[in-house]
């Protein structure tokens, strides 16, 4: 594996991101340089156009980013990031039960699905 010789750009007060950097980049022998951080993807997008750096990112980035910036997939793509819900404390409204409830089902088909076609 190449070692990195950029800068990275990274979402302010979003640590995990550190941790999924770390894991990600655990092989290579260079440390990453974090040379920014940013409090919104508007500003992420922003200081990747300005060439300062490159973020890792998933496909959320490209939706918001349209073609201001280039998503390049990584191979072999690193394990899926533990996803939730967020909602107010205590018990769910109305439709945030349906969310979940929708999501959940959602998560559990794409599990099928992946046990199939392995």
């Amino acid at each position: 594996m190449q070692p990195v010789n950029h800068s990275l750009s990274s979402r302010e007060g979003f640590h995990d991101y550190l941790d999924f950097l770390a894991r990600i980049f655990a092989p290579v022998t260079k440390k990453l340089r974090i040379v920014e951080e940013v409090d919104s993807y508007s500003a992420l997008i922003s200081a990747i156009e300005t060439g300062t750096g490159v973020a890792l990112s998933g496909p959320p980035l490209g939706y918001v980013a349209g073609q201001r910036v280039k998503l390049v997939r990584l191979t072999p793509e690193p394990t899926p990031v533990t996803l939730g819900i967020a909602a107010l404390k205590g018990r769910l409204s109305p439709a945030a039960e349906i969310f979940w409830k929708c999501a959940k089902q959602a998560a559990a088909q794409k599990s099928l699905s992946r046990l199939r076609s392995a």
